[in-house]
């Protein structure tokens, strides 16, 4: 049932020409701009910062930000604002890079 109503909000979202996460729950979505600030929407954790790096737990991934002079501007439920210079963007899965 769950696989289905899935499939159906995927259908539903191809052929409206929507966003993927408008519809679907569970989706993050990251925003970046410039290289200098990142927006990560639908977290679940934020698992590590430093001046270097910064982790966030996401639904079924981990997504690390890799770069310098990293400042968590914003933490709120389900969201983290990072400013910074953004050098890499990597995500993984729990069996590893995605």
């Amino acid at each position: 049932m769950r696989r289905w109503k899935r499939r159906l909000q995927q259908a539903a979202t191809d052929l409206l020409s929507l966003p993927r996460d408008t519809m679907m729950s569970g989706v993050s979505r990251l925003t970046c701009v410039d290289g200098e600030q990142v927006i990560v929407e639908n977290i679940t954790g934020l698992l590590h910062v430093s001046d270097s790096r910064v982790e966030v737990g996401l639904q079924d991934r981990q997504l690390t930000l890799s770069g310098q002079n990293f400042v968590v501007t914003l933490v709120s439920v389900g969201e983290v604002h990072v400013h910074g210079n953004v050098q890499q963007i990597l995500y993984q899965t729990k069996g590893g890079v995605s």
